[in-house]
């Protein structure tokens, strides 16, 4: 529903990181919270590292799209402690 508006019907060689980012912000730009978009970005991990398994493709442009930087981190905390 999210993956093939964005992606179409591109082979996975083709497909960035960056365009994976711009997937992600634009998810989290419409509302939609990290745990939705990490439930979006699950299955299309779980197919890259097939095919980097199946040497298709070097790397998994997936991972660690979400990760939190360390100042954000810091942010969230100290929100939770005040």
């Amino acid at each position: 529903m999210h993956l093939l508006p964005h992606l179409g019907q591109k082979d996975i060689a083709d497909i960035t990181r960056e365009e994976v980012k711009q997937l992600v912000y634009g998810l989290l730009s419409h509302e939609k919270s990290r745990g939705t978009v990490k439930g979006i970005l699950t299955p299309l991990s779980a197919m890259f590292n097939l095919a980097v398994e199946d040497q298709h493709v070097t790397a998994n442009p997936v991972i660690r799209t979400l990760k939190r930087s360390r100042k954000e981190e810091g942010s969230k905390k100290r929100k939770r402690r005040s």
